[in-house]
Protein backbone atom coordinates (compact mmCIF):
# COMPACT_ATOMS: atom_id res chain seq x y z
CA UNK A 1 0.00 0.00 0.00
CA UNK A 2 1.18 3.28 -1.55
CA UNK A 3 1.94 5.04 2.31
CA UNK A 4 1.82 8.67 0.18
CA UNK A 5 -2.08 8.68 -0.21
CA UNK A 6 -3.69 11.64 1.05
CA UNK A 7 -6.79 12.87 2.44
CA UNK A 8 -8.67 14.93 -0.13
CA UNK A 9 -12.44 15.14 1.06
CA UNK A 10 -14.84 13.93 3.33
CA UNK A 11 -18.11 11.36 3.00
CA UNK A 12 -21.02 12.60 5.77
CA UNK A 13 -22.96 9.82 6.50
CA UNK A 14 -26.64 9.51 7.50
CA UNK A 15 -25.71 9.26 10.95
CA UNK A 16 -23.47 12.38 10.70
CA UNK A 17 -20.39 11.12 10.53
CA UNK A 18 -17.24 12.58 8.76
CA UNK A 19 -15.36 9.32 6.74
CA UNK A 20 -12.19 10.54 4.84
CA UNK A 21 -12.06 10.58 1.22
CA UNK A 22 -8.45 9.13 0.33
CA UNK A 23 -7.32 10.13 -3.03
CA UNK A 24 -6.68 6.63 -5.50
CA UNK A 25 -7.04 4.67 -2.71
CA UNK A 26 -9.24 2.20 -4.87
CA UNK A 27 -6.61 2.05 -7.23
CA UNK A 28 -3.78 1.42 -4.36
CA UNK A 29 -6.25 -1.59 -3.24
CA UNK A 30 -7.29 -3.20 -6.49
CA UNK A 31 -5.33 -2.12 -9.16
CA UNK A 32 -6.78 -2.73 -12.78
CA UNK A 33 -10.13 -2.42 -11.25
CA UNK A 34 -11.33 -0.49 -14.44
CA UNK A 35 -11.53 -3.87 -16.15
CA UNK A 36 -14.46 -5.06 -14.65
CA UNK A 37 -16.44 -1.72 -16.38
CA UNK A 38 -15.71 -3.32 -19.53
CA UNK A 39 -18.42 -5.72 -21.37
CA UNK A 40 -16.01 -8.66 -22.31
CA UNK A 41 -18.40 -9.67 -24.91
CA UNK A 42 -17.58 -6.82 -27.18
CA UNK A 43 -13.88 -6.35 -26.12
CA UNK A 44 -11.01 -7.79 -28.75
CA UNK A 45 -10.71 -11.10 -27.79
CA UNK A 46 -7.80 -12.11 -26.51
CA UNK A 47 -7.60 -16.26 -25.91
CA UNK A 48 -5.97 -17.92 -23.01
CA UNK A 49 -1.85 -18.49 -22.72
CA UNK A 50 0.18 -21.18 -21.46
CA UNK A 51 1.92 -18.47 -19.01
CA UNK A 52 -1.78 -18.23 -17.31
CA UNK A 53 -2.41 -21.85 -17.18
CA UNK A 54 0.99 -22.51 -15.60
CA UNK A 55 0.37 -20.25 -13.22
CA UNK A 56 -2.91 -21.46 -12.40
CA UNK A 57 -1.34 -24.73 -12.19
CA UNK A 58 0.48 -23.59 -9.18
CA UNK A 59 -2.59 -23.21 -7.35
CA UNK A 60 -3.62 -26.59 -7.80
CA UNK A 61 -0.35 -28.01 -6.63
CA UNK A 62 -0.53 -25.61 -3.56
CA UNK A 63 -3.83 -27.46 -2.92
CA UNK A 64 -2.63 -31.03 -2.95
CA UNK A 65 0.28 -30.20 -1.13
CA UNK A 66 -2.20 -28.70 1.88
CA UNK A 67 -4.46 -32.14 1.62
CA UNK A 68 -1.18 -34.22 2.05
CA UNK A 69 -0.49 -32.34 5.10
CA UNK A 70 -3.74 -32.83 6.21
CA UNK A 71 -3.82 -36.57 5.61
CA UNK A 72 -5.24 -36.85 2.24
CA UNK A 73 -2.36 -38.25 0.34
CA UNK A 74 -3.30 -39.34 -3.29
CA UNK A 75 -5.90 -37.52 -5.99
CA UNK A 76 -4.95 -40.29 -8.33
CA UNK A 77 -8.47 -41.65 -9.95
CA UNK A 78 -10.37 -39.45 -7.91
CA UNK A 79 -13.50 -37.73 -8.92
CA UNK A 80 -13.28 -33.80 -8.41
CA UNK A 81 -15.89 -30.76 -8.63
CA UNK A 82 -14.43 -27.32 -8.81
CA UNK A 83 -17.32 -24.40 -7.81
CA UNK A 84 -16.49 -21.11 -10.17
CA UNK A 85 -14.38 -22.64 -12.54
CA UNK A 86 -14.75 -19.62 -14.94
CA UNK A 87 -12.74 -20.91 -17.59
CA UNK A 88 -11.42 -24.19 -16.64
CA UNK A 89 -7.56 -24.13 -15.80
CA UNK A 90 -7.77 -25.39 -12.55
CA UNK A 91 -9.63 -28.35 -13.85
CA UNK A 92 -6.94 -29.06 -17.04
CA UNK A 93 -4.48 -28.40 -14.19
CA UNK A 94 -5.47 -31.29 -12.68
CA UNK A 95 -6.58 -33.68 -15.30
CA UNK A 96 -3.21 -33.69 -15.96
CA UNK A 97 -1.97 -35.39 -12.54
CA UNK A 98 -3.53 -38.94 -13.02
CA UNK A 99 -7.25 -38.07 -11.51
CA UNK A 100 -10.13 -39.79 -12.80
CA UNK A 101 -12.52 -37.02 -13.86
CA UNK A 102 -13.15 -33.47 -13.15
CA UNK A 103 -16.24 -31.74 -13.65
CA UNK A 104 -16.40 -27.06 -13.33
CA UNK A 105 -19.21 -25.59 -12.62
CA UNK A 106 -20.07 -21.99 -12.68
CA UNK A 107 -22.42 -18.61 -13.60
CA UNK A 108 -21.36 -17.16 -16.55
CA UNK A 109 -19.29 -13.94 -15.41
CA UNK A 110 -21.09 -11.16 -17.71
CA UNK A 111 -24.70 -12.56 -16.16
CA UNK A 112 -23.50 -11.71 -12.34
CA UNK A 113 -21.52 -8.71 -12.82
CA UNK A 114 -24.36 -7.10 -15.03
CA UNK A 115 -27.54 -8.32 -13.42
CA UNK A 116 -28.73 -8.73 -16.85
CA UNK A 117 -30.84 -12.04 -17.43
CA UNK A 118 -32.28 -12.15 -21.20
CA UNK A 119 -31.28 -14.67 -23.53
CA UNK A 120 -29.15 -11.89 -25.71
CA UNK A 121 -27.31 -11.70 -22.60
CA UNK A 122 -27.07 -14.52 -21.64
CA UNK A 123 -25.78 -16.53 -24.67
CA UNK A 124 -23.38 -13.64 -25.74
CA UNK A 125 -21.79 -14.56 -22.01
CA UNK A 126 -21.94 -18.64 -22.46
CA UNK A 127 -20.68 -17.94 -25.86
CA UNK A 128 -17.30 -16.21 -24.73
CA UNK A 129 -16.76 -18.45 -21.99
CA UNK A 130 -17.19 -21.55 -24.12
CA UNK A 131 -15.11 -19.73 -26.64
CA UNK A 132 -12.23 -20.08 -23.81
CA UNK A 133 -12.71 -23.11 -22.98
CA UNK A 134 -12.25 -24.77 -26.13
CA UNK A 135 -9.26 -22.43 -27.01
CA UNK A 136 -7.75 -23.46 -23.60
CA UNK A 137 -8.34 -27.29 -24.18
CA UNK A 138 -6.03 -27.27 -27.21
CA UNK A 139 -3.39 -27.10 -25.20
CA UNK A 140 -4.37 -30.67 -24.25
CA UNK A 141 -4.39 -34.22 -25.74
CA UNK A 142 -7.76 -35.81 -26.55
CA UNK A 143 -7.04 -38.13 -23.31
CA UNK A 144 -6.90 -35.34 -20.92
CA UNK A 145 -9.81 -33.53 -22.65
CA UNK A 146 -12.14 -36.52 -21.72
CA UNK A 147 -11.46 -36.31 -18.24
CA UNK A 148 -12.62 -33.01 -17.66
CA UNK A 149 -16.95 -31.78 -17.72
CA UNK A 150 -18.44 -28.18 -17.93
CA UNK A 151 -21.79 -27.35 -16.67
CA UNK A 152 -23.34 -23.65 -16.28
CA UNK A 153 -24.74 -24.07 -12.63
CA UNK A 154 -25.22 -22.87 -9.57
CA UNK A 155 -23.84 -24.21 -6.47
CA UNK A 156 -26.94 -23.28 -4.10
CA UNK A 157 -29.03 -26.12 -6.70
CA UNK A 158 -26.58 -29.09 -7.37
CA UNK A 159 -28.77 -32.10 -6.25
CA UNK A 160 -25.83 -34.95 -6.44
CA UNK A 161 -25.54 -37.72 -3.94
CA UNK A 162 -22.38 -39.04 -3.18
CA UNK A 163 -20.50 -38.57 -6.60
CA UNK A 164 -16.97 -36.57 -5.69
CA UNK A 165 -14.03 -37.43 -3.69
CA UNK A 166 -13.49 -33.72 -3.62
CA UNK A 167 -14.92 -30.67 -4.00
CA UNK A 168 -12.99 -27.29 -4.36
CA UNK A 169 -12.81 -23.45 -5.08
CA UNK A 170 -10.25 -20.66 -5.26
CA UNK A 171 -11.53 -16.86 -4.71
CA UNK A 172 -15.20 -18.38 -5.24
CA UNK A 173 -17.19 -18.35 -1.37
CA UNK A 174 -17.49 -14.99 -0.90
CA UNK A 175 -19.80 -14.50 -4.43
CA UNK A 176 -22.04 -17.53 -3.71
CA UNK A 177 -25.72 -16.11 -2.35
CA UNK A 178 -26.58 -19.05 0.00
CA UNK A 179 -23.25 -20.46 1.51
CA UNK A 180 -24.95 -22.24 4.22
CA UNK A 181 -27.05 -23.94 1.28
CA UNK A 182 -23.87 -24.23 -0.71
CA UNK A 183 -21.97 -26.35 1.96
CA UNK A 184 -24.62 -29.01 2.89
CA UNK A 185 -24.78 -29.73 -1.27
CA UNK A 186 -21.20 -29.98 -1.16
CA UNK A 187 -21.97 -32.89 2.04
CA UNK A 188 -24.24 -34.61 0.68
CA UNK A 189 -22.49 -34.13 -3.00
CA UNK A 190 -18.83 -35.85 -1.51
CA UNK A 191 -18.43 -40.00 -1.37
CA UNK A 192 -18.18 -40.64 2.74
CA UNK A 193 -14.62 -39.52 3.73
CA UNK A 194 -14.75 -36.96 1.22
CA UNK A 195 -12.91 -33.42 1.19
CA UNK A 196 -13.78 -30.07 1.02
CA UNK A 197 -10.84 -27.09 0.22
CA UNK A 198 -12.22 -23.73 -0.17
CA UNK A 199 -9.97 -20.41 -0.26
CA UNK A 200 -11.60 -16.93 -0.61
CA UNK A 201 -11.25 -13.27 0.08
CA UNK A 202 -13.55 -12.63 2.56
CA UNK A 203 -16.03 -9.75 2.32
CA UNK A 204 -15.00 -7.84 5.30
CA UNK A 205 -11.40 -7.69 4.57
CA UNK A 206 -9.97 -4.45 3.38
CA UNK A 207 -9.84 -5.65 -0.26
CA UNK A 208 -12.83 -7.96 0.33
CA UNK A 209 -14.85 -4.88 -1.99
CA UNK A 210 -13.61 -6.27 -4.88
CA UNK A 211 -13.16 -4.42 -7.88
CA UNK A 212 -16.53 -2.58 -8.40
CA UNK A 213 -17.49 -2.06 -4.76
CA UNK A 214 -13.89 -0.69 -3.36
CA UNK A 215 -14.71 2.90 -2.37
CA UNK A 216 -12.06 5.61 -1.74
CA UNK A 217 -12.90 5.40 2.12
CA UNK A 218 -10.92 3.17 4.21
CA UNK A 219 -13.42 -0.16 4.59
CA UNK A 220 -16.20 1.70 3.10
CA UNK A 221 -17.98 -1.39 1.29
CA UNK A 222 -18.41 -2.35 5.02
CA UNK A 223 -18.68 1.01 6.98
CA UNK A 224 -21.48 2.41 4.69
CA UNK A 225 -24.69 1.23 5.39
CA UNK A 226 -26.83 0.44 2.22
CA UNK A 227 -28.38 3.89 1.69
CA UNK A 228 -25.30 5.85 2.36
CA UNK A 229 -23.31 3.50 -0.68
CA UNK A 230 -26.23 4.34 -2.89
CA UNK A 231 -25.63 8.05 -2.10
CA UNK A 232 -21.63 7.34 -2.27
CA UNK A 233 -21.66 5.79 -5.82
CA UNK A 234 -24.25 8.34 -6.99
CA UNK A 235 -22.27 11.47 -5.88
CA UNK A 236 -18.46 10.18 -7.31
CA UNK A 237 -19.01 7.20 -9.16
CA UNK A 238 -22.43 7.83 -11.17
CA UNK A 239 -21.73 6.24 -14.74
CA UNK A 240 -20.97 2.85 -13.10
CA UNK A 241 -23.89 2.89 -10.79
CA UNK A 242 -25.98 0.53 -12.05
CA UNK A 243 -23.46 -2.07 -12.17
CA UNK A 244 -21.34 -0.99 -8.82
CA UNK A 245 -25.38 -1.37 -6.96
CA UNK A 246 -25.96 -4.38 -8.97
CA UNK A 247 -22.46 -5.98 -8.26
CA UNK A 248 -23.20 -5.01 -4.35
CA UNK A 249 -26.78 -6.23 -4.05
CA UNK A 250 -26.26 -9.81 -5.71
CA UNK A 251 -22.57 -10.64 -5.82
CA UNK A 252 -21.21 -10.08 -2.46
CA UNK A 253 -22.34 -12.45 0.45
CA UNK A 254 -22.17 -10.32 4.02
CA UNK A 255 -20.58 -13.64 5.46
CA UNK A 256 -18.39 -13.27 8.49
CA UNK A 257 -15.60 -15.64 10.18
CA UNK A 258 -18.57 -16.84 12.59
CA UNK A 259 -20.95 -17.88 10.23
CA UNK A 260 -18.56 -19.33 8.23
CA UNK A 261 -17.83 -21.82 10.90
CA UNK A 262 -21.12 -22.04 11.68
CA UNK A 263 -22.81 -22.91 8.24
CA UNK A 264 -19.86 -25.50 7.99
CA UNK A 265 -20.69 -27.38 11.31
CA UNK A 266 -24.64 -26.81 10.26
CA UNK A 267 -23.87 -29.11 7.34
CA UNK A 268 -22.00 -31.37 9.20
CA UNK A 269 -18.19 -31.12 8.37
CA UNK A 270 -15.11 -32.18 10.42
CA UNK A 271 -12.72 -29.45 10.36
CA UNK A 272 -9.43 -30.41 9.09
CA UNK A 273 -7.73 -26.85 8.92
CA UNK A 274 -9.62 -23.34 9.43
CA UNK A 275 -6.65 -20.95 8.26
CA UNK A 276 -7.06 -16.75 8.27
CA UNK A 277 -4.27 -15.53 6.83
CA UNK A 278 -4.09 -11.43 8.04
CA UNK A 279 -2.81 -8.94 6.29
CA UNK A 280 -1.41 -6.56 9.52
CA UNK A 281 -0.40 -3.66 7.05
CA UNK A 282 -4.37 -3.17 7.37
CA UNK A 283 -4.35 -2.60 10.47
CA UNK A 284 -3.35 1.20 10.16
CA UNK A 285 -7.12 1.79 8.93
CA UNK A 286 -8.84 0.35 11.62
CA UNK A 287 -9.66 2.04 15.14
CA UNK A 288 -13.06 2.06 17.80
CA UNK A 289 -14.97 4.24 15.46
CA UNK A 290 -14.53 1.66 12.55
CA UNK A 291 -15.50 -1.00 14.91
CA UNK A 292 -18.49 1.01 16.01
CA UNK A 293 -19.70 2.02 12.55
CA UNK A 294 -19.25 -1.41 11.00
CA UNK A 295 -20.80 -3.50 14.01
CA UNK A 296 -24.03 -1.58 14.15
CA UNK A 297 -24.85 -2.78 10.38
CA UNK A 298 -23.17 -6.53 10.82
CA UNK A 299 -23.07 -7.36 14.67
CA UNK A 300 -20.78 -10.43 14.60
CA UNK A 301 -18.14 -9.19 13.04
CA UNK A 302 -14.80 -9.32 14.99
CA UNK A 303 -11.13 -7.99 14.78
CA UNK A 304 -10.24 -10.92 12.69
CA UNK A 305 -12.52 -10.07 9.92
CA UNK A 306 -11.43 -7.10 9.36
CA UNK A 307 -7.42 -7.90 8.70
CA UNK A 308 -8.14 -11.45 7.25
CA UNK A 309 -7.49 -10.98 3.67
CA UNK A 310 -8.22 -15.19 2.39
CA UNK A 311 -8.98 -17.91 4.34
CA UNK A 312 -8.35 -21.36 3.90
CA UNK A 313 -10.66 -24.02 4.69
CA UNK A 314 -10.10 -27.93 4.28
CA UNK A 315 -13.29 -30.03 5.42
CA UNK A 316 -14.15 -33.61 5.75
CA UNK A 317 -17.39 -35.50 4.97
CA UNK A 318 -18.51 -37.45 8.62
Amino acid sequence: MNQQLRQTGEFITENDERLPIIEHLRDAIKPGWESGLIDKTTKEYIGPTKELFENKKRKSLIMIDMLKRCGYNNISNKDLLEVGCYMGTQCFALAELGINSIKGIDIPEGITMSGETSEKVYKANMDLLNRKRDDLSEFFNPYINSLVEFEDSDICKLNEKEKYDIIFSHETFEHIHNPKLALINMYNALKPDGICFHEYNPFFSFTGGHSLCTTDIPFGHIRLSKNDYDKYIKQYRPNEYKLDMNYYNNNLNRMCLEDFRYYIDAAGFEVLSFITLPNMNNVQYIDADLLKQVKRIYPKVELNDFICDTVITILRKK
